[in-house]
């Protein structure tokens, strides 16, 4: 149509097919009116109306948004049934596979072993010597088990304890395990300990830690042929193996922090677990979610308010040159984690808040979004959450959203008029963050005597109500907020 040679119809495929707006329509020009000095026709000149050129143009760029070739959809409807049918008939073996592929990617592996534990039935449990592959399996009980191969300091140790288990059988307890397997350093059965994979043994992990010297050197007392303690035992006291004295189990907090030094991540417990329904009456938003909010457009700009349930897992005080306190922040939930900068007037605020730790805590923060799509935390405050359940109900009261129920018809902004400064409205809001934004604005800008409730996408069975959150809804400026937002609401 436009006399392109194939490497000149490669070069439009490529603008096209790479949205590189800024040579789309100096290829559009050729392809329509053509070039002669670059040996292109053009459609015009090849006897096509430019209305025509422009219409097949249109099509063309149509079309670039989302196109590949059948036998390319074709194999991806097959994969695309072939995981549905996994993951429907087989969820625990899928879970597992799907859990393999996340390693490296601590955030989102926390996120959904969270999802297997909590929405899925599925346990899952700290690796284990007898039952561990590499990477995540499943044992006969259905239960997925973390891999060796993810144990911080263990190493190719992980393949020797395999093939030590697959060769000669499973390990009887904790002397025929330290016996057996070749390469196993004190530091790398530290990490074994804590990280859960020795529990099954009958001892807990203060006591396997605290006899680790007694252990090792009576391994290094046995003969060089090979005779195993058990062989020995009663022979002489020279080489009985020791005895473990039973000891206090580390306190829960400690053993969570073996757990996510050597394995990355929480498994057995989470130093939030009991405090996600006191979060979620809070509005607290995933930190998983915030990227999701940013792509699909709810975060732009510098001023998305929001509202985090964790704990501080990194704090690094600053001071800047002026002489003003301000510090570097990790802030951490049960999907992830993500780093904020607190500065003076924020940290000034609660500065007993400010200390790395497991103590829950309502994060206020603010997300400025940059033209590249990442953005950057800004805490405004810390709220501690109290640990006693009379504490969190008045907590709640104070700083919750109230769940009520009721609806009515739901109602275009444009048909809302008169005075309604006695009753409820009911804005329907895309997710957490975007019912933050709002009650923000409204304090900030509409404040009135009508009580204003939520619901989310996804939950509308339930309403959430901030009972300090009053609206002038009667006002031309609040119609046309909501209007300029495509926001729907119903008045009940």
């Amino acid at each position: 149509m436009a006399g392109f040679s194939y490497g000149q119809a490669d070069i439009i495929r490529k603008v096209i097919g790479k949205k590189q707006l800024d040579k789309i329509e100096e290829q559009k020009r050729l392809f329509i009116y053509g070039d002669e000095s670059q040996n292109i026709k053009g459609c015009v000149n090849n006897g096509l109306t430019k209305e025509l050129a422009e219409s097949i143009w249109a099509k063309m760029e149509e079309f670039a948004k989302y196109a590949f070739n059948k036998s390319h959809a074709v194999s991806y409807a097959n994969v695309s049934f072939q995981t549905a049918y996994l993951r429907y008939y087989y969820q625990e073996e899928y879970m597992a596979a799907f859990l393999g592929s996340l390693i490296g990617n601590v955030e989102k592996l926390q996120h959904y072993i969270n999802i297997c534990s909590k929405k899925m039935g599925i346990r899952v449990l700290p690796p284990s010597v007898n039952i561990s592959d590499n990477t995540f399996t499943v044992d006969d009980d259905k239960n997925i088990v973390f891999g060796l191969q993810g144990i911080k300091n263990v190493g190719k140790t992980s393949f020797d304890i395999i093939s030590e288990r697959e060769k000669n059988g499973p390990f009887k307890d904790i002397f025929d395990f330290i016996e057996r397997v070749n390469g196993l350093t004190k530091l790398k059965y530290e990490a074994l300990v804590k990280s859960g994979a020795l529990d099954e043994f009958g001892y807990n992990r203060s006591e396997l830690i605290a006899s680790r010297e007694e252990l090792f050197a009576a391994i290094k007392k046995l003969p060089k042929n090979q005779v195993t303690l058990f062989d020995l035992i009663g022979d002489s006291d020279k080489y009985k193996y020791p005895k473990i004295l039973p000891r206090p189990e580390y306190h829960k907090n400690t053993i969570m922090n073996d757990e996510h030094e050597y394995l990355g991540l929480y498994i057995s417990c989470n130093p939030l677990t009991g405090y996600e329904e006191i979060m979620e009456s809070c509005g607290a938003t995933p930190i998983l979610d915030i990227d999701d909010n940013i792509n699909n457009g709810t975060f732009t700009g510098n001023n998305n308010k929001i509202i985090l349930g964790g704990f501080l897992s990194k704090v690094n005080k600053k001071i800047t040159k002026n002489g003003d306190p301000f510090a570097f922040v990790t802030v951490q939930d049960m999907t992830g984690q993500s780093e904020g900068i607190a500065w003076s007037n924020a940290l000034n605020k609660s500065p007993e808040l400010y200390i790395e730790g497991q103590n829950p805590v309502l994060v206020k923060a603010t997300v400025k979004v940059d033209d590249g799509g990442s953005y950057s935390l800004f805490i405004d405050d810390l709220i501690s959450i109290p640990p006693e359940e009379p504490e969190q109900k008045e907590f709640i009261k104070k700083y919750g959203v109230k769940k009520t129920s009721g609806r009515q018809k739901k109602t275009d902004v444009k048909e809302m008029g008169g005075n309604y400064s006695h009753q409820k409205i009911l804005l329907y809001c895309i997710d957490r963050g975007q019912m933050d934004r709002m009650i923000d604005r409204i304090n900030h800008d509409f404040v009135g005597k009508t009580h204003v409730v939520f619901t989310i996408k996804g939950k509308t069975d339930t309403i959430f109500e901030n009972p300090n959150c009053t609206a002038a809804i009667s006002s031309d400026d609040f119609k046309k907020y909501l209007k300029e937002e495509n926001i729907k609401f119903e008045l009940i």
